[in-house]
């Protein structure tokens, strides 16, 4: 999952008066389908609903606006989600739909999002530009390990990039420590686990700093980093945005609440493709 804060919209009222259905979904080739649902609450009302899923819910997966027969939609609960039945996968340049019913609660109105899986991107540019290690009491260390990346001659330009080490057979996620742009062409996002970027809106190569979640054994020899790119929709980067100012504007008790982003008519949330390639880059 590209998002970890997936259901966190029904958490925020909703300005405009009534309650509305929530869902949130990112689809790939590589995945079935997960439907997460909820219902947001209208500011202007009494309605509550019962966190954190609105399992009696109808998911309709659609092609060019004619629902699918196969995959049916099963709620899991140990998901936490609605989840595609049998071997199913989304395909890449293909214009799907996600209708979403609440079953039991008509004046909630359905809501439809559309969107497509980019096709894949790969990176072609990553250059070392340092790699520094600090020893730390009982054989213990820290890493810091800084790229340049060059985006020239890609096609789809909106990305999410993440990198990674291997960590005695663990793959870990490396911690964004410092990025170079200070416009609107990348940005550190916690919520994706790694760096938001604009290929258009890049003011010069970009240049990431990356460091380790935590101390690591002092004799692990770190000779590779993985990098994972991942392309993804306008619709996907907008939310992505969105969702930051509206948790921080809300975490800051600013009484003008931020409307977030959505590609759902009559309702709130995300239906978004995304495909990823990864490259290995040598560091020693």
């Amino acid at each position: 999952m590209l998002f970890s804060s997936c259901e966190q919209d029904a958490f925020f009222t909703v300005p405009d008066g009534d309650s509305k259905l929530f869902a949130f979904s990112e689809i790939s080739t590589k995945e079935k389908v997960k439907v997460f649902v909820n219902t947001a609450v209208g500011i202007n009302t009494d309605d509550s609903f019962i966190y954190p899923k609105q399992s009696d819910a109808e998911v309709i997966l659609m092609i060019d606006g004619v629902a699918l027969e196969d995959p049916g939609f099963r709620y899991i609960s140990s998901e936490g989600a609605f989840v595609s039945q049998g071997a199913f996968r989304p395909e890449a340049g293909i214009n799907y739909g996600l209708k979403v019913i609440l079953s039991e609660n008509n004046r909630i109105n359905p809501i439809l999002g559309n969107t497509m899986i980019p096709i894949p991107d790969t990176l072609k540019v990553v250059k070392v530009k340092s790699l520094k290690e600090q020893f730390l009491a009982y054989n213990m260390k820290d890493f810091v390990a800084s790229f340049n990346i060059g985006f020239d001659d890609m096609e789809n330009g909106l990305y999410i990039l993440r990198a990674y080490f291997d960590n005695n057979g663990v793959k870990e996620n490396l911690l964004v420590r410092d990025i170079n742009q200070e416009g609107e062409g990348a940005y550190i996002s916690n919520y994706n686990k790694g760096v938001l970027i604009n290929k258009d809106k890049l003011t010069d190569e970009l240049t990431i700093e990356f460091t380790n979640r935590k101390n690591v054994d002092g004799d692990l020899l770190i000779d590779e980093i993985q990098f994972e790119l991942l392309s993804i929709t306008s619709d996907a980067y907008n939310y992505y945005k969105s969702f930051a100012k509206q948790v921080a504007s809300q975490s800051a008790g600013i009484a003008e609440p931020v409307i977030s982003y959505t590609n759902f008519e009559n309702g709130l949330g995300l239906f978004t493709g995304y495909s990823s390639t990864e490259l290995t880059v040598s560091v020693n």
